[in-house]
């Protein structure tokens, strides 16, 4: 076994806010996402008892049950859903979906439930800087992986093909790798005038980046929870990159995904943070 990368993942039964029936997830996504690490090392968290049951089977495998409401941002999250009750409507681009139009869809079903939601997206970071930091496989190298990315079509070109691969091939030392974000019709979400630079199904690097980098995505949440915005995990790592001095790679051959035209522009990031 390499251990020079650990792969960290979760799962959280959400009965207040469904995207996708439990029973699928169990029967044949976490299966798929499970065969694409085998082998590897994995830091696995979740509520469901079933999903950390089927992941304690495996080798190489550290489990940690932990409620939604433990997760490090249960609190901020409902000001982000008091954020998104706020948010002027958003306005539709033909061909192109709209982050904002997308998540108050969520929000729109169950206050508690896109509050849940919004706890898990927003605390994959910070998993995986606990991973880190207890580092039970003595890895040099972290990637998230969400426990249902295998159900993404966008990602793989086939169903049969791994989406992650080995991370120690790809990833050097001196970025953080990210899977472009691309839309159905492989253009990436409308997101404030320009393209969502990035999707937060798979995220790599080595150690010290994320934690360079979380620094400036706990900034960034702390900031644009008064944003009104119907935020999630995604927009936030855009935004935190504009502030952020670490790179960041597309970890696909381009021929695979619509470019995403990553804006520079730090002006959304000044208005919210102080002292910028």
């Amino acid at each position: 076994m390499n251990n020079k990368t650990t792969y960290v993942s979760g799962f959280w039964n959400i009965p207040h806010n469904k995207k996708r029936a439990r029973s699928r997830y169990t029967s044949d996504i976490f299966i798929n996402t499970l065969n694409w690490l085998r082998g590897r090392p994995l830091v696995a968290y979740g509520n469901d008892t079933k999903y950390l049951n089927i992941v304690s089977g495996r080798p190489h495998t550290e489990v940690h049950k932990v409620l939604i409401k433990d997760l490090p941002t249960w609190s901020i999250a409902d000001h982000y859903v008091a954020s998104c009750s706020r948010s002027p409507k958003a306005s539709k681009k033909k061909g192109r979906r709209n982050k904002a139009r997308i998540n108050r869809r969520y929000r729109k079903k169950s206050r508690r439930g896109w509050r849940e939601l919004l706890t898990v997206w927003l605390s994959k970071i910070y998993l995986v800087e606990k991973a880190i930091y207890t580092n039970p496989f003595d890895s040099d190298i972290f990637v998230w992986v969400d426990a249902g990315v295998s159900k993404s079509k966008y990602i793989t070109r086939r169903k049969s093909q791994p989406v992650v691969g080995d991370f120690t091939e790809v990833i050097s030392n001196k970025a953080l790798y990210v899977y472009p974000c691309v839309g159905p019709d492989r253009r990436p979400p409308w997101y404030r005038g320009g393209d969502l630079s990035g999707m937060a199904g798979v995220l790599g690097g080595p150690a010290d980046l994320w934690l360079e980098f979380i620094e400036s995505y706990t900034q960034v949440l702390e900031a644009f929870s008064v944003d009104p915005y119907c935020h999630d995990e995604e927009t936030l790592i855009h935004e935190a990159r504009k502030i952020s001095e670490v790179p960041w790679v597309h970890m696909v051959p381009p021929e695979l995904f619509a470019q995403c035209n990553f804006e520079d522009s730090l002006d959304s990031v000044n208005k919210l943070i102080p002292g910028r």
